[in-house]
């Protein structure tokens, strides 16, 4: 006797990713809500599963939704505000925007439009890192889209949330209180970068994630400036920095990668951080090509992500 189940996708050249990375040709789906059944040729799953609801995929490719590791979804509304400039100039233009613009409702909005253009593209989860994280978590909540986002942490009282310190921690606890047992939203902690936040603060903020024990998500090493900046401040490189200040020992996703040293690829490796890699984003801004062979080689686990 065949499993009844909701719904099945027929006809499908199935693009696994499992760890052989299988591909099956003339290949079927047994879906039931939101758990995959069985995966297999479609002769093998049409003998053990019955469905009303069958789903012909004309020999399209069928395989696991994307993940977007660091983008800023509601900055789609800011979409072509800043062309053909570097970060630095690009930031002041586009936190000036923020600032006028950029409310808790705006953001929802932002969010709704950017998470949809994701699905749209066959992205189904992505980290998110922006302002009022509660109202992204919440459009990512209504449109059935998967998210990992949090508070973000800047060193400084002129955010676009006008937040203080110890309003953010409050805001951490809150967020992580309301979403850390939803099936959809991944809580985390996001301090903005090495050049935007002090040795001290970031200390922090790992305390921070060490309490809720959560994920931490930064920017890092994106461009020449930033690094030379932060080895004027502090007399080490980002990456290095990180380390000696101990977030690194925490599970952690750095954003670029774009100016590290071997030295440097080789802790990231050591200390299994993932990197986000953001080439469009690179290349828009002249950040820099990231040494991605050079990290995979060196084993570091590389991800992608497409920025603001």
């Amino acid at each position: 006797m065949k499993n009844k189940t909701d719904f099945l996708i027929l006809n499908a050249i199935l693009v696994t990713m499992d760890k052989d990375l299988r591909i099956i040709n003339r290949g079927a789906i047994a879906i039931s809500g939101s758990h995959i059944l069985a995966i297999g040729s479609q002769e093998n799953i049409l003998t053990q599963y019955d469905s009303d609801n069958n789903i012909d995929a004309c020999g399209g490719i069928v395989l696991p939704g994307l993940i977007n590791t660091h983008t800023h979804l509601a900055m789609v509304l800011l979409r072509g505000l800043a062309e053909d400039l570097e970060l630095p100039v690009w930031l002041k233009k586009v936190w000036k925007a923020e600032h006028a613009v950029m409310t808790p409702d705006t953001v929802e909005l932002g969010a709704r439009l950017g998470i949809i253009e994701s699905i749209m593209s066959g992205t189904t989860c992505a980290v998110d890192m922006y302002w009022y994280p509660d109202r992204t978590a919440r459009a990512a909540q209504s449109l059935g889209f998967r998210l990992a986002n949090g508070p973000v942490f800047l060193d400084s009282t002129s955010a676009p949330d006008g937040l203080a310190f110890m309003d953010r921690c409050s805001l951490t606890r809150d967020f992580i209180a309301e979403f850390q047992a939803d099936p959809l939203i991944i809580p985390m902690i996001m301090p903005h970068s090495t050049a935007t936040d002090s040795p001290a603060f970031l200390k922090q903020v790992k305390s921070l994630a060490d309490r809720y024990g959560v994920m931490l998500n930064m920017h890092c090493a994106e461009t020449e400036g930033e690094v030379k900046t932060v080895i004027n401040q502090h007399g080490k490189p980002p990456v290095s920095l990180l380390e000696s200040i101990g977030l690194l020992d925490n599970p952690i996703i750095l954003a670029h990668c774009v100016h590290v040293t071997k030295q440097e690829i080789l802790t990231l490796a050591k200390k299994r951080v993932l990197v986000a890699h953001n080439p469009v984003s690179n290349m828009k801004l002249a950040s820099g090509i990231a040494p991605v062979f050079e990290m995979l080689q060196a084993g570091v686990n590389v991800s992608l992500g497409t920025d603001g």
